[in-house]
């Protein structure tokens, strides 16, 4: 039996567009508020706000607006993505190209009041550095916040593919095969779906986090903020 044909890669200018165009579903005002209320407002002066895997910097945009005493630090490996991010023109931003899964990524040590990684933390099979690398970056008192996929059923993630396969697209870099766009549902159901908020907790437990507020805002889609302990 032959494979399923499948198209080429989306290009880069093509996938920022859609990370942007659905930005405001991925991260609802009401969820950013919240993170705001938990994590961002009760920082004091001239805070330090890192977004790993930053795409085109629309959320440090919008801490920008909220404290524009904070630098901020935006990291991505899509030299497209970071264009846009520069073009936002951010007085106090800095983006670095890095891919932040790398096993030699690194932030300097308690130099950080928060760090973010937003539709990000799925791709990880392995987080355990990147989980104790933030732990030693974070400041007392500091904050690692998450929005994103966690693990739904099959049934659910379907249901939702199905009705806003432009947001489940807009996550890949690939596109579904021409001739059976329901593959990309099957093939990727793994990858959306490799963690439940509860192993998300329990992996910053045992990397001394203290979960301080979380909760689901789809089936699919969660929010956590935490406490270095």
């Amino acid at each position: 039996m032959s494979a399923t044909p499948s198209r080429p890669p989306i290009d880069s200018a093509t996938f920022c567009q859609r990370m942007t165009q659905s930005y405001e579903n991925r991260i609802p005002a009401d969820v950013r508020t919240i993170i705001t209320e938990e994590a961002i407002a009760p920082l004091g002066p001239r805070p330090h706000i890192v977004d790993l895997g930053c795409g085109p910097g629309l959320w440090l945009r919008d801490i920008a607006a909220l404290r524009p005493d904070a630098t901020l630090a935006g990291y991505d490996r899509d030299a497209t993505m970071l264009d846009a991010a520069r073009r936002l023109g951010l007085k106090h931003a800095k983006w670095h190209s890095a891919d932040v899964s790398a096993p030699d990524f690194t932030l300097r040590s308690d130099s950080c009041d928060v760090i973010a990684a937003h539709f990000f933390f799925h791709f990880l099979a392995d987080p355990r550095h990147l989980l104790t690398m933030m732990h030693d970056a974070l400041r007392p008192g500091g904050s690692f916040v998450m929005t994103g996929w966690v693990r739904s059923s099959m049934a659910d993630f379907y249901a939702f593919w199905g009705q806003t396969r432009a947001a489940i697209e807009s996550s890949s870099p690939d596109a579904p095969p021409p001739n059976d766009p329901e593959a990309f549902c099957y093939q990727r159901f793994a990858e959306f779906n490799r963690y439940t908020l509860d192993d998300i907790r329990w992996l910053l437990d045992r990397h001394g986090f203290t979960t301080r507020r979380d909760g689901m805002y789809t089936k699919n889609f969660a929010y956590l903020i935490a406490g270095a302990k």
